[in-house]
C-alpha cells in the first residue's frame, strides 16, 4: 500500500481572491539562478500550506494497492491530516537506501522497487526513458556554481514514478466521475524509437524530432512518452497555478460540492498555463 500526500494550498487560498489573482498571472515557481520568485507568498508555500516536518497539514492523498508485479488491484483519493515525520533530501534518501539496516531505509528500498516496477510497465506500454542533462546554477556574490543533477539516482526516480502514478490515478479518478479537468496529452513518434537511437551521444536530441506533440487538452487521451492512456498534473499545487486548480476540481468533488470550474473557465486556465510555459 503506497501512500502519496501532497500539499493542500486549496484549502487556504480561495478562488477569486488577491492571491489567487496573482498566482494565475504569474502562473508557476521560476527557478533563476540568483533567486527564485515563488507563485504563492513565502508564508503560505513554504510553511502555512507545506507539509512541513512534525506539524499536521491538510493534505490531498492519492493511495494505492499494487501487487508484486506492478499492477494496481486498488486506488482511492482522499483529504486527510498528515504529519510528516522526517523530511530527506534526495542526497540523503540515496545514502539511507544504499545501507544495510536501517527502519527508515526498508521502506525507501520497498518505495523504490515498486518505482521501478511501475517503470518497467510503462516502458512495456511504449514509454521512453530520455534523461536530458539537468544543471543546478546558482550565483551567490559573483561566485558562479554549477552541479550537474543526477537524474537517474534512486531517490529521483522514486519520487518521479509516485509522481506519474498519482497524476495517472487522478485523471483516472475524474475521467471516471467526469470531473473537468486539463490533461496532459502527446501524440505516438512519427517513427518508432529505438534504444540504440537513445543510446546514441546526441540521442535525446535526435529523438525529440520525432516525438509527438505534448500538449494540454480538456479531453484525455493517451501520453505517449509516459505510456500512459490518460494523464494529468496536480502534484505541484504550490508551485504551478494549473495543479492548484486541478485540485480544487477533486476537492470539491470528494465534499459533494459545486465545482469551481466549468469546461470554459478551464480552458482560460489551460490557455494561461500555455503562454506561461512558453
Amino acid at each position: 500500500k503506497i501512500s502519496i500526500a501532497i500539499a493542500e494550498p486549496a484549502s487556504v487560498i480561495h478562488r477569486g481572491d488577491i492571491i489567487d489573482k496573482e498566482a494565475m498571472r504569474r502562473g508557476t515557481t521560476v527557478y533563476l539562478p540568483t533567486q527564485t520568485v515563488l507563485m504563492l507568498p513565502e508564508p503560505i508555500s513554504c510553511d502555512i500550506a507545506s507539509l512541513t516536518a512534525l506539524q499536521v497539514r491538510s493534505s490531498f492523498v492519492i493511495r494505492v494497492w499494487m501487487d508484486e508485479q506492478g499492477k494496481i488491484t486498488n486506488k482511492s483519493i482522499s483529504r486527510e491530516g498528515t504529519r510528516v515525520l522526517k523530511r530527506l533530501h534526495y542526497s540523503e534518501a540515496d545514502a539511507l537506501i544504499s545501507l544495510t539496516e536501517d527502519d527508515t531505509a526498508q521502506p525507501l528500498r520497498d518505495l523504490l522497487t515498486c518505482a521501478k516496477r511501475l517503470q518497467a510497465r510503462r516502458i512495456a506500454h511504449g514509454a521512453l526513458n530520455l534523461q536530458r542533462p539537468e544543471y543546478k546554477i546558482s550565483v551567490n556574490h559573483n561566485n558562479i556554481t554549477v552541479t550537474m543533477i543526477d537524474k537517474d539516482s534512486p531517490s529521483r526516480l522514486l519520487v518521479a514514478e509516485m509522481m506519474i502514478l498519482a497524476n495517472h490515478i487522478a485523471a483516472k479518478y475524474a475521467v471516471q466521475h467526469q470531473i473537468p479537468l486539463i490533461y496532459r496529452v502527446q501524440d505516438p513518434p512519427l517513427e518508432p524509437i529505438t534504444e540504440e537511437m537513445i543510446a546514441e551521444p546526441l540521442g535525446f536530441h535526435k529523438v525529440r524530432k520525432f516525438l509527438g506533440r505534448s500538449s494540454m487538452s480538456l479531453q484525455h487521451s493517451g501520453h505517449s512518452g509516459l505510456g500512459l492512456p490518460m494523464y494529468t498534473q496536480l502534484t505541484s499545487p504550490l508551485r504551478r497555478f494549473a495543479d492548484l486548480v486541478m485540485q480544487r476540481q477533486l476537492m470539491a468533488h470528494l465534499a459533494n460540492e459545486e465545482l469551481p470550474y466549468d469546461k470554459e473557465e478551464l480552458l482560460k486556465v489551460l490557455e494561461t498555463a500555455e503562454r506561461t510555459a512558453r
